[in-house]
C-alpha cells in the first residue's frame, strides 16, 4: 500500500493510506497473485518441489545464523 515516509504498518499514516482506491487495487493485485501461486502449488508438482527446496534452504541458513 503506497504511503508517506515513515508510514509503515500499524501507524496512523498507513491507516489513512489504506483507505484510498490505489491501495484497494494494490491489495486486489496481491490477492490475485497469491491465489494464482496457491493454484500453481496444487497443480504443478515441479513448482511445489522447487518451493519446498527453497524453503528448506532458507530454514537451514536462518538456523545457521541463529546458532541452531
Amino acid at each position: 500500500i503506497p504511503t508517506i515516509k515513515d508510514g509503515g504498518n500499524h501507524t496512523a499514516a498507513f491507516a489513512q493510506a489504506a483507505t484510498t482506491s490505489v491501495s484497494h487495487y494494490a491489495c486486489l493485485d496481491v490477492t490475485k497473485a497469491l491465489a494464482a501461486t496457491g493454484v500453481r502449488v496444487l497443480i504443478d508438482d515441479e513448482f511445489l518441489a522447487k518451493a519446498k527446496k527453497s524453503y528448506d534452504e532458507d530454514v537451514e541458513i536462518r538456523n545457521f545464523f541463529a546458532g541452531n
